[in-house]
């Protein structure tokens, strides 16, 4: 009903319905779009006899937007919009006439990401948060059974510091999936309305000429292959795990 060209890769991620599920993203993928996906084609959005809530989370309120832009456009579309709240620095709120609602939160903002019980969270460019997002949000969808999909690019053009758990989880769950944990990987290519020619579409094959081979995996094929610039809980700050350094041992430069 959104009229989306749907993709394999696409539509793959969006009929799994693990607990959670991990979707990287390459460039231009469209990972907003299946990322609004996720919350629109679940059924208790649907239902209107019972109350649904969403949470779209965001390293910032900001990088939330997109997703509930496309929800409300969808929701418009649709007539099934009954109130909406669109604060530039703050959290968003859109309210169904199927008795759904759904927010947008911050992970700069933690103590926001409690109390409330969850059908389904969204944490977009998951990447860029710190992993005990993951922590609050499964509290938040265990009242439910709900569950959490994770979407993000594994590197983007603005060298925004990266995570390790967001790749760890994605190439874990990818390579040995469970009844509840799955990873799916959205190549640029899957968005057919950019490359219609698919993976060898033109603008692919020259950013494949124009990459090294890491680089076009991550950026391009959202493939896991290891991360040049990973960012470890243990060395952050007041976390500091080095040893120093044993009696008559230099650094040689």
């Amino acid at each position: 009903s959104a009229g989306l060209a749907l993709s394999p890769e696409f539509c793959a991620a969006i009929e799994d319905r693990s607990n959670e599920k991990a979707v990287t993203g390459g460039w231009r993928a469209g990972k907003s779009t299946e990322g609004a996906a996720e919350i629109w084609t679940d059924p208790p959005l649907w239902d209107p006899s019972a109350p649904a809530l969403y949470w779209i989370v965001g390293p910032t309120y900001q990088g939330a937007h997109k997703e509930l832009e496309y929800l409300h456009a969808w929701a418009q579309g649709l007539g099934l919009v009954k109130r909406v709240t669109l604060a530039d620095d703050g959290a968003r709120t859109l309210e169904l006439a199927s008795n759904t609602i759904i927010e947008t939160r911050s992970s700069q903002h933690p103590e926001r990401l409690a109390s409330d019980a969850c059908n389904g969270i969204l944490v977009v460019e998951a990447g860029q948060q710190p992993g005990s997002v993951r922590d609050a949000c499964l509290g938040r969808v265990l009242e439910t059974g709900g569950w959490i999909t994770y979407t993000g690019t594994l590197e983007d053009d603005e060298g925004h510091p990266r995570w390790q758990w967001y790749a760890d989880i994605a190439s874990d769950w990818y390579e040995r999936p469970t009844a509840g944990h799955r990873a799916f990987r959205l190549p640029s290519w899957a968005n057919v309305s950019i490359f219609p020619g698919g993976e060898h579409d033109p603008k692919i094959e020259r950013l494949r000429q124009e990459m090294d081979a890491y680089t076009f995996a991550r950026r391009v094929a959202a493939i896991p292959t290891g991360v040049q610039h990973p960012v470890y809980p243990q060395l952050l700050y007041g976390g500091n795990r080095l040893v120093p350094m044993g009696a008559g041992l230099r650094w040689l430069g």
